[in-house]
């Protein structure tokens, strides 16, 4: 498996979340996630392990860009 670099991952999970927005339960963005794998060469053939393991990460980065969205409309909001 080619290794994602961080910004790759961020990438990802920003057109993620600006497709499906901030909100998706962890086995929908994996749904969604899994679908994209499919058309990006190197990461259509991953095993299972390596799949969920790329998974846990970007979900990370995908909730902590929703957490950061949040906290910008927030202070937008208050201000």
């Amino acid at each position: 498996m080619g290794e994602l670099s961080e910004e790759e991952m961020t990438r990802l999970a920003s057109i993620v979340r600006d497709q499906f927005g901030q909100f998706l339960i962890i086995e929908r963005f994996a749904d969604v996630m899994l679908g994209l794998f499919e058309d990006i060469p190197g990461l259509e053939c991953l095993s299972d392990d390596q799949a969920q393991h790329l998974l846990h990460e970007l979900w990370i980065i995908y909730h902590d860009q929703g957490k950061y969205q949040a906290d910008r409309s927030r202070i937008r909001c208050d201000h």
